[in-house]
């Protein structure tokens, strides 16, 4: 009787076991055939896109891009930003993408990070269009591209290229000028 006892046991630890795994495989399964390749598909039917990946962060998604030249890359990102809502229903809270820079470029893009984070920072991008339009002599194409939730900067020497989506969330700084103190007797 205690043999019996114990298979009993067993038997309903096994079927919870089994009961657990095709939950979780039907779910992992379901969110491939429903989710993962249709979004893969329509995402690299994009010429422009060699590699796409989604990996869930605090409060959406990152995407992961590696990217061919583009004409437009706002367009670009904002057709793959759509998608990949739409298929996760989740935002989009950053681009990481892999470019094919070289050398010149990497530094135009250090000498524009200082005018894109005061531009981010102040919402003034005066002083940026004008350090983006004194490279068109250089023979580095640049185009800059602003929307409400990223500032896309897109960079281009030959074939070399140097793309990113910077955030513009949570970046404003407000001054509070109550017109008062700062004097002196």
């Amino acid at each position: 009787m205690k043999y019996f006892k114990n298979l009993q046991t067993w038997m309903v630890v096994a079927a919870f076991a089994c009961t657990l795994a095709l939950l979780f495989g039907g779910q992992a399964l379901n969110t491939k055939w429903k989710v993962n390749e249709p979004l893969q598909k329509e995402i690299l039917s994009k010429g422009q896109i060699r590699h796409f990946a989604v990996r869930p962060v605090e409060n959406g998604v990152a995407v992961e891009l590696t990217l061919k030249q583009t004409d437009d890359l706002k367009e670009l990102l904002e057709f793959v930003k759509a998608k990949v809502e739409r298929y996760h229903h989740k935002p989009v809270t950053s681009f990481v993408i892999q470019s094919n820079p070289n050398q010149r470029l990497e530094k135009v893009h250090y000498d524009l990070s200082f005018y894109l984070e005061e531009a981010l920072a102040s919402g003034h991008y005066i002083q940026l269009k004008s350090a983006l339009d004194n490279l068109k002599g250089n023979g580095v194409t640049s185009k800059v591209y602003l929307t409400e939730e990223y500032v896309y900067v897109q960079l281009e020497e030959g074939s070399h290229f140097l793309y990113q989506a910077v955030p513009r969330t949570s970046r404003w700084v407000t001054f509070n000028d109550t017109g008062s103190g700062g004097g002196s007797i």
